[in-house]
């Protein structure tokens, strides 16, 4: 790598974008470019990319000793080279692991490969709790690979025994420690990568040192926080520790909190002190989501030579001076669009005379409910070809001005 690496200290994202170009070349892959712009790699002879941030992060964050593992991860995911997840039964079911996955950064990638050849295969996974799923993978040490269900086919297993063996092994691994961050706050460190997966392993759970229920929120690859829902102070210090992560560390995930209630998990119901941070938290997560899925969808879209508009995911301040926060999204009458599922929506006439108005989504679905129809996509879209002038009266009655 370039010299600050040498130094020990972390280069810029460019640098690190160059520097992977150069470590792709040494290796026989010359012919990547870069686009800073969108964070990307692209190698046109292969039909390849690379988003650089989340490694990045990663990168940037980890122990220089931990560094070279690292680079031959994305080396891998790169060149396409990481070996395949064994054929044989007996070899492959031992490094099977149950790891937890947001089904919308699934979805996110889904959207990202759509046109391109081979199809995106989805891994097989297994609904958990809120947006969350289990995913099926296979460790390789420095870095995990998805199980498709051609490979489960080969392997002539069931798709339960999959998941049984996956969960028994991720069960039988060195017991993580909890260890304090503050305020009653615990994080989860091992010697994985997927620490967030240590949720599913009820010893582990049934380890935390709190009052009350645990409560848990796994914010990004690698990381799961926790305290207690008797405990004020943590469940604020755990909201706060989950947003920063979200922000600031690579792979972001979920921003469901959740809590283990006689032996299940369920989604913790907030009281009024947390309720507006919660949902700021969320909201927050959705953004994101969202984003990153408008630009794929955008250029799909465009690909396709069809006019509709991403409209975007955005986020205010609530007009009655209190703390709580709302999203919204703008339905502009000619410009056929796909929708986020907001709180509120900014409807727009082609009259400059009519002024726009805010409405909340709820009135919004009662009433253009005809005009709207939902796509495939997760967080939900709603596609809109026509505007509701008919019902304008309705709608204007039903929001308030902007």
């Amino acid at each position: 790598m370039g010299w600050k690496s040498w130094l020990g200290l972390a280069p810029s994202r460019d640098e690190f974008a160059r520097d992977l170009m150069r470590y792709a070349a040494r290796r026989g892959a010359p012919g990547w470019t870069y686009d800073p712009a969108e964070a990307v790699l692209f190698h046109a002879g292969q039909n390849r990319k690379f988003y650089v941030n989340n490694s990045w992060l990663e990168y940037r964050g980890a122990r220089r000793a931990a560094r070279p593992l690292l680079i031959e991860k994305y080396m891998s995911l790169m060149l396409d080279d990481a070996p395949e997840v064994p054929q044989l039964w007996d070899f492959a079911a031992k490094s099977l692991y149950c790891c937890l996955r947001s089904r919308y950064q699934l979805l996110t990638t889904e959207i990202e490969s759509r046109g391109a050849a081979p199809p995106f295969v989805r891994p097989l996974t297994m609904p958990w709790i809120a947006d969350l799923e289990i995913v099926l993978m296979y460790d390789f040490g420095p870095y995990l690979a998805q199980v498709l269900p051609s490979t489960a086919e080969v392997w002539g297993q069931r798709r339960e025994a999959l998941f049984a063996r996956a969960q028994a092994n991720l069960t039988a691994l060195p017991r993580p420690r909890w260890e304090p961050v503050g305020d009653g706050v615990f994080k989860i460190v091992s010697d994985v990568s997927y620490e967030e997966s240590f949720v599913l392993v009820d010893a582990v759970v049934a380890a935390l040192d709190v009052q009350g229920d645990p409560v848990v929120v796994v914010p990004n690859r690698g990381i799961l926080l926790a305290t207690g829902s008797d405990m004020p102070a943590g469940l604020a210090r755990l909201l706060a520790e989950a947003r920063r992560s979200l922000q600031e560390r690579p792979w972001p995930m979920s921003a469901a909190l959740l809590r283990r209630v006689a032996g299940r998990w369920e989604r913790f119901a907030a009281g009024p002190a947390l309720a507006s941070g919660v949902r700021a938290f969320e909201l927050l997560s959705l953004a994101g989501t969202y984003s990153d899925q408008q630009e794929a969808l955008q250029k799909h879209l465009e690909k396709k030579g069809v006019d509709v508009y991403v409209a975007k995911f955005s986020v205010m301040n609530a007009r009655d001076g209190s703390n709580n926060v709302h999203s919204w999204c703008v339905w502009s009458e000619g410009v056929p669009s796909l929708l986020p599922q907001t709180d509120v929506v900014i409807l727009r006439r082609n009259d400059e005379s009519q002024e726009p108005v805010i409405v909340p989504w709820a009135a919004v679905e009662r009433l253009c409910g005809p005009y709207m129809r939902r796509t495939e996509d997760e967080p939900p879209r709603f596609g809109v070809d026509a505007f509701p002038a008919a019902e304008w009266g309705q709608i204007v009655s039903a929001g308030q001005p902007l």
